[in-house]
């Protein structure tokens, strides 16, 4: 049983130094929980990045960025290594509008538009298979299994993810008045208002032309 765990079960009730309910097998509910939680957290806050190397090929525009151990969030920034620039995000409206012909142009890669979750092309295709694309992403840790696996999540976010379980526990026992108050407490602590304020209330106006 690792901290967060232990913290988890006293909240509910439990004694984590000789618990009854979540011994070696009862505790696998609880790091559900707590990897639902840390990836929450991590979605929410972009806290956990992680550098993926992608080798370019010759005339290639479409690549897909591995997901070998962490998956893969979303795009922060994309280096081309061997021309030691970095590429400009766009869309594929904004490819045609530079050059209707961007999936026949080939060159020093300049551009780059995410497809979906992990998928991106790049224009212009690379000329050759001699450079590497670095890209710093927004991660995704892979879900602990045993209480020795390492957690990949800052020690201020701990708190948190441990107050986002014990609300999802009190969730699935059908307690909603604690499972709202665990959730507020985690909000507070993850700064929710701050991340997804609410749009202040407007009344649009017209004025003729000429009016005071």
């Amino acid at each position: 049983m690792n901290t967060l765990e232990a913290s988890v079960i006293d909240l509910i009730g439990e004694n984590a130094d000789s618990p009854d309910v979540y011994t070696a097998t009862g505790i696998v509910e609880i790091r559900s929980h707590l990897n639902d939680a840390i990836e929450e957290i991590c979605l929410l806050t972009g806290c956990y990045k992680r550098t993926w190397h992608l080798p370019l090929k010759t005339h290639c525009y479409f690549y897909r960025i591995p997901e070998i151990r962490d998956r893969f969030g979303w795009f922060d920034s994309v280096y081309l290594a061997g021309n030691q620039s970095l590429l400009e995000q766009t869309d594929f409206q904004g490819l045609d509008f530079m050059d209707a012909r961007w999936l026949v142009a080939t060159g020093t890669p300049s551009h780059y538009a995410p497809i979906g979750y992990r998928e991106m092309a790049i224009y212009p295709a690379p000329a050759s298979s001699t450079d590497t694309l670095e890209i710093v992403g927004v991660a995704i840790p892979k879900r602990y299994a045993e209480d020795t696996d390492p957690i990949n999540l800052r020690a201020s976010w701990r708190f948190a993810a441990v107050n986002r379980a014990v609300s999802e526990w009190w969730a699935t026992r059908g307690d909603a008045q604690a499972a709202a108050r665990y959730f507020q407490t985690y909000a507070q602590q993850l700064q929710m208002p701050t991340l997804y304020p609410e749009q202040a209330e407007r009344r649009w106006q017209y004025r003729t032309k000429g009016a005071a």
